[in-house]
């Protein structure tokens, strides 16, 4: 149990999964789960392979201090060379969470974007902040989340996009308590 994470009153839930073949063989990752509806709200990878990520979770502390529960999640393998050694990670919490399918997508390929974590039923959208280092605000989906507090999202990368990254964000409204917006942590897309 990390405290709750997302806002909606209910403890969340880190596991980890050592052997997970993400990132290469016995990568890991570490997999937050709603305490509400118990599903999956975000997926942690280590970017690496054979480190065991997620061997322990933790969460529950606010590092940052910014009133979200952040994870600690380990990788006691994560150097196979000398000196052999592991480890340890700091993830920040946030009141939503957006997750891409493929964060290196080839021109012309489909990308899945998931939005989790936000009210039920509460109005959302998934907006490009920014292309190659260029700041905007172009909104490229708006809906509302279901009754799970998702909103998932497939769109086309355009032919000739190849060697651009995009920064794209979600941003869902809070329906409960004093209404605001949630947004999540920026993913940055980088067309190959």
């Amino acid at each position: 149990m990390v405290g709750d994470v997302n806002g909606d009153g209910i403890n969340d839930y880190l596991a980890g999964a050592i052997a997970n073949k993400h990132d290469g063989n016995n990568a890991g990752r570490a997999i937050l789960f709603s305490g509400n509806t118990l599903r999956p709200v975000y997926t942690f990878y280590p970017g690496y392979s054979g480190g065991g990520f997620g061997w322990r979770v933790r969460g529950g502390f606010d590092f940052n201090h910014d009133g979200i529960n952040d994870f600690v999640i380990s990788a006691p393998y994560s150097r196979s060379y000398p000196p052999k050694g592991g480890r340890v990670s700091i993830f920040a919490g946030n009141d939503l969470y957006l997750q891409v399918d493929d964060d290196n997508p080839l021109p012309g390929a489909a990308v899945t974007f998931d939005t989790r974590g936000g009210d039920p039923g509460a109005f959302a959208e998934l907006v490009l902040i920014d292309i190659n280092g260029t700041p905007m605000f172009e909104p490229l989906i708006l809906d509302f989340l279901d009754a799970n507090g998702e909103l998932s999202t497939t769109l086309g990368v355009p032919d000739d996009v190849g060697g651009m990254d995009f920064t794209l964000i979600s941003y869902a409204r809070k329906t409960t308590h004093k209404p605001r917006w949630n947004d999540s942590s920026p993913v940055v897309i980088s067309v190959q």
